[in-house]
């Protein structure tokens, strides 16, 4: 069935390469251009979209997760488009990061409140619903007291709300944060989210 289905995404796709002689570098350089018409191989084209190589000496691969720059203008080579280009310019793939982090922010709140709920029953409290809606500080202290997170994690959770705060009272916020520092803020949060709501699943299964 897998190796079916990837045929089938694969059948429809597209690849060349383009020499040309690049202006910016005054130097040739190669394009490859890679077009997936329809990558879930459902017939509809869901979330088509393509994909640009730039094969070029002067290229240099910064850290993930910025895309390669040019040696020459030390900005995001022009040729660089994955995706149909939504992640070519700086400031799009830090809104990006800013609103993955935030949306585990908001994860990390609701299986806080959900770990206190599931681990005060299973102690005998006879909660007749969810608790109600704790403040992050507050939902985060209470998971230290009761030992259901420890002080590492806890400090983690503490660093978080701190940055979160900077971007929830200014919609323009995260373009003062490092590209990369807005990236390693998704991943922390996105794993104590996840750290979270394995803890919750862990309780029910008990």
């Amino acid at each position: 069935m897998d190796q079916e289905w990837f045929k089938k995404s694969k059948e429809a796709d597209r690849e060349c390469n383009l020499p040309f002689f690049c202006k910016i570098g005054q130097l040739d350089a190669e394009l490859n251009v890679s077009v997936e018409p329809d990558p879930h191989g459902n017939g509809k084209g869901t979330h088509a979209h393509f994909h640009t190589i730039i094969m070029c000496p002067k290229i240099k691969i910064p850290d993930w997760p910025e895309p390669d720059r040019c040696q020459v203008t030390d900005e995001t080579c022009p040729f660089w488009e994955p995706l149909g280009g939504y992640e070519r310019e700086p400031d799009s793939r830090k809104w990006i990061y800013a609103q993955q982090f935030l949306h585990h922010v908001s994860s990390i709140e609701f299986s806080s409140t959900q770990l206190l709920s599931v681990s005060l029953m299973s102690k005998g409290f006879e909660i007749a619903s969810e608790l109600p809606d704790l403040s992050y500080a507050n939902s985060t202290r209470f998971l230290r007291a009761l030992g259901l997170v420890d002080n590492s994690t806890y400090k983690d959770l503490e660093g978080i709300r701190k940055e979160r705060n900077k971007l929830a009272h200014d919609p323009e916020a995260y373009l003062t944060f490092q590209e990369q520092d807005l990236f390693e803020l998704m991943l922390k949060s996105r794993s104590l989210a996840g750290l979270l709501k394995d803890r919750v699943s862990q309780f029910r299964t008990k």
